[in-house]
């Protein structure tokens, strides 16, 4: 339990503040053109994490909306009712993780019928000979060909979704800690595994 004490403190001082909730969208923006910038003017090598079968993009990236979700839901609700008691205002909170839902759901349907309305299909990867009897991604690559569409990064604007849904929840631990209405007890105690988990 000290490690997780240790955990939250450091997650609390940073997470809560206004000054990080202001400025980490701008960082996030700066870090994915930094990022695309170097990776456009200086490829990386074949590698594990270059691959879309690797680990973490098949368990975390890819169900990284499940995984927000899950971690949030009980972490509104714990600490939302605590802050008011009222099982209305709880529930009219955790209507944001619906939103969030279908801004998720939405925003990848709309990734994907850009890179199909923009794409076509290839014999090969270097972009040679195209296939016009194949009018879908899906029934490209079952034919063994390469589709090639404007690909928007669906991964990058999940992660960055779910780091801001994350940060934006966890500004009501102000209010918890400044109030001061859990003290020492098991509640605490699930209000710390659950600040810890999501991040």
């Amino acid at each position: 339990m000290e490690h997780l004490e240790r955990c939250a403190w450091v997650l609390r001082g940073t997470l809560v503040r206004a000054a990080v909730r202001r400025y980490l969208p701008w960082a996030l923006v700066a870090s994915m053109l930094a990022g695309s910038l170097l990776k456009e003017l200086s490829p990386l090598p074949e590698s594990y994490l270059s691959n879309k079968r690797n680990v973490l993009n098949v368990y975390f990236v890819k169900v990284a909306w499940a995984w927000t979700f899950c971690l949030l839901l009980p972490f509104i609700t714990l600490t939302n009712y605590h802050l008011t008691g009222k099982a209305g205002l709880v529930l009219r909170r955790l209507t944001t993780l619906l939103v969030g839902t279908a801004i998720w759901y939405v925003g990848t349907a709309v990734f994907a019928n850009i890179e199909h309305y923009t794409g076509s299909c290839y014999q090969s990867p270097a972009l040679e000979g195209v296939r016009k009897e194949h009018q879908s991604k899906r029934q490209c690559h079952g034919e063994g060909g390469f589709w090639h569409g404007f690909d928007i990064s669906g991964h990058s604007f999940l992660l960055t979704f779910c780091a801001l849904m994350i940060v934006e929840e966890m500004a009501v631990l102000h209010e918890v800690l400044n109030k001061r209405l859990l003290r020492a007890s098991v509640i605490t105690e699930y209000h710390r595994a659950w600040f810890v988990s999501p991040c």
